[in-house]
C-alpha cells in the first residue's frame, strides 16, 4: 500500500498512529510517496527530495492536540540525494526498513530510546561516523534461512563508532567484519558486549571500561591485528571464544573479578 498521511507540519508529513487520551498522542514521519510491502519499499514521489538538513521535531500540533514524534516510517527519506544533515529527537523509538537508503549522510547519531531500526535503514549512505546512544537495540535481522546485519553495507567505511552513556549493551554484531574501523569508544555505562560485536575488526587496540562485566562469545574473533587490549576491572564474565585468531595478541591481564 502506499504511505497515507493525516497532516503536514512544518516540511514534514505525519501519521498518527496513537490518538487517546489515556495511550497517548503519537505520530510516524512518512513520505506519502512510499509504496510498500512486507518484501520491498519503493519511492513514487519527490515530497523530500529538496531536503539538505533535516531535524525532526521531539512534538507537533495537530487539531489542538500535541503528539509526540516516536518513529519513522519504511523509506521515509530513502534517495533524498540532497540531504546531508539528519538530527533525530530522543522521542523517536523505531526507525523503519530503508528510512535513510541512499542519502548521502556522512554521520548518525542514533537516539537513546530507540529500539527498533528495520533492514537497510542506512543501506548505500555516506556514513563513517556513528554515535550509539540506544540503550537495547537489535542489529541482527534472521529470516528463515537468511541473515542481514544493520550496518553490513557500509563494513568497508566507517571509520568511528562512539556508544554512549545511555546504551545498555552493546549489541550482537554492531560493528561485525567492520575493516575499515580505527576508533571505538566505550563510555562507562554498557555492562554487557555482544556475541560477535567486533569480530572480524582490523582495530589494533581496544579499551574496555569499568562499566563492562562480561564480554560475549566471539566477541572479538578474527581481529587479527588486534594486539593490545585494556580490560575493565569489574570483568567477570569472557565467554567462549571471545578472543578466538587474535594472532597479534600476545598478552592479557585478567582482573582479579
Amino acid at each position: 500500500d502506499y504511505t497515507s498521511y493525516d497532516f503536514k507540519f512544518g516540511e514534514l508529513y505525519y501519521r498518527i498512529t496513537e490518538d487517546h487520551w489515556a495511550y497517548g498522542y503519537e505520530v510516524r514521519v512518512v513520505d506519502p510517496g512510499i509504496y510498500y510491502t512486507q518484501y520491498s519499499v519503493n519511492d513514487y514521489g519527490d515530497y523530500y527530495d529538496d531536503l539538505t538538513t533535516l531535524d525532526i521535531p521531539e512534538s507537533v500540533q495537530f487539531n489542538g492536540n500535541t503528539y509526540e514524534v516516536t518513529s519513522i516510517g519504511p523509506g521515509a527519506f530513502m534517495g533524498c540525494k540532497n540531504l546531508e544533515t539528519i538530527k533525530l529527537p530522543n522521542s523517536i523509538k523505531e526507525i523503519g526498513k530503508s528510512a535513510f537508503k541512499r542519502c548521502p549522510i556522512t554521520t548518525i547519531t542514533i537516539p537513546e530510546n530507540v529500539n527498533y531500526i528495520g533492514q537497510e535503514a542506512f543501506d548505500y549512505t555516506k556514513i563513517t561516523s556513528v554515535i550509539w546512544n540506544a540503550k537495547s537495540c537489535p542489529v541482527y535481522f534472521e529470516d528463515n534461512y537468511s541473515y542481514s546485519i544493520l550496518f553490513e553495507n557500509l563494513s568497508s567505511q566507517i571509520t568511528s563508532f562512539t556508544f554512549g552513556e545511555t546504551v545498555d549493551s552493546i549489541p550482537d554484531y554492531i560493528c561485525y567484519n567492520m575493516k575499515a574501523l580505527e576508533s571505538v569508544v566505550i563510555l562507562d555505562g554498557a555492562t554487557h558486549i555482544g556475541t560477535y560485536a567486533f569480530s572480524g575488526c582490523n582495530l589494533t587496540t581496544f579499551n574496555i571500561p569499568n562499566s563492562i562485566v562480561c564480554i560475549g562469545e566471539r566477541a572479538f574473533m578474527y581481529c587479527y591485528s588486534l594486539s593490545s587490549i585494556t580490560l575493565s576491572n569489574n570483568i567477570k564474565t569472557i565467554e567462549a571464544e571471545a578472543f578466538y585468531i587474535c594472532s597479534a595478541l600476545s598478552f592479557i591481564n585478567l582482573p582479579n573479578t
